[in-house]
C-alpha cells in the first residue's frame, strides 16, 4: 500500500544518499544525508495520516476523489512536512531538505538539499517512488553537473537505487519488489576442432 510505498522510498533514498555524498567527497555529511533523506516525504506520511482519520470520521459529509487527495498530498507535502519538522524542535538544516526538495532551484551551500534531490528525482524516473506522476520533473542536470557526475556515474547511482530496492524489501518486506534481470538465455557450447 500507500504506506509501505513511502517507507521503501524514504530509506532507498537515505541509503543512496549515503553513497551519493561518499561518491560526491562529502564523507563527513553521510549521517546527516541520511537523516534528511529519510526524513524528506514525512509530509506525505502526515497528510495520508490525517486524510485515514478523516475518512473514518463520522463527521465528514463527503470524501474528495483520490485525485484531488494526491493533488492534496503533492502539493502539500513538502510545507506539512517542514511545519511538522519545526514542530518537533528538528534542526533547520533538515527543515529546510524537507521544504525545499521540489523547489525549482536550490541553495547551492545545503549539500544534503542537493543529494537528497539527485536521488530522489532518480528514484522517480525508474519508479521507485509512491506514486508515478507524470508532471514530475525528472531533469537532474543541475544536481549532477553540481557534483560533476558523469553518465557512468549516474548509471552506477540508478544500479545502488535498484540494489537498495532490493536490500529493503527483503529485510523490511516493505515497498514494491525490485525488477529481476532477465535471465540471459544459455549458448551452446563452442565445439573445439581436433
Amino acid at each position: 500500500g500507500y504506506r509501505n510505498n513511502l517507507w521503501q522510498h524514504s530509506l532507498v533514498c537515505a541509503l543512496v544518499s549515503q553513497w551519493v555524498a561518499k561518491e560526491a567527497g562529502y564523507e563527513d555529511l553521510t549521517q546527516e544525508v541520511f537523516f534528511a533523506s529519510l526524513m524528506h516525504d514525512i509530509g506525505k506520511l502526515f497528510l495520508i495520516t490525517l486524510i485515514e482519520r478523516v475518512k473514518t470520521s463520522k463527521e465528514v459529509p463527503f470524501m474528495p476523489s483520490s485525485a484531488v487527495i494526491n493533488e492534496i498530498i503533492e502539493s502539500q507535502h513538502a510545507i506539512q512536512g517542514y511545519n511538522l519538522m519545526k514542530k518537533w524542535n528538528i534542526p533547520s538544516q533538515y527543515c529546510d531538505v524537507v521544504k525545499e526538495h521540489h523547489d525549482e532551484k536550490f541553495d547551492s551551500k545545503n549539500i544534503p538539499l542537493i543529494i537528497l534531490r539527485l536521488v530522489n528525482k532518480t528514484c522517480h524516473k525508474i519508479g521507485v517512488c509512491v506514486e508515478k506522476n507524470d508532471s514530475f520533473e525528472y531533469s537532474i542536470a543541475a544536481e549532477a553537473g553540481f557534483f560533476g557526475f558523469s553518465e557512468i556515474k549516474l548509471a552506477q547511482m540508478e544500479l545502488q537505487i535498484e540494489d537498495a530496492v532490493r536490500r529493503v524489501g527483503a529485510h523490511y518486506k516493505i515497498g514494491k519488489p525490485a525488477a529481476r534481470p532477465a535471465k540471459a538465455a544459455a549458448k551452446p557450447a563452442a565445439k573445439t576442432a581436433k
